[in-house]
């Protein structure tokens, strides 16, 4: 009776393994050169040339007098 009851599978103190965080290592995202196919960052145009200056038109907001 004053036994200590047995270990039940289903409970853990600690989580598994499985639910462990990986062990440090490198990272899984590592910085790619550049694609061809992407633009790189800066101050270039975009293709098609500059922006088209806006053309008048109906108002797109409400002018208050």
């Amino acid at each position: 009776m004053h036994n200590p009851p047995p270990p039940d599978p289903h409970h853990h103190h600690q989580p598994p393994p499985q639910h462990q965080p990986p062990p440090p290592g490198p990272p899984h995202h590592e910085p790619h050169p550049p694609h061809g196919h992407a633009p790189p960052p800066g101050p270039h145009a975009p293709p098609g040339g500059p922006p088209e200056p806006q053309k008048p038109g109906p108002p797109h907001h409400h002018h208050h007098p």
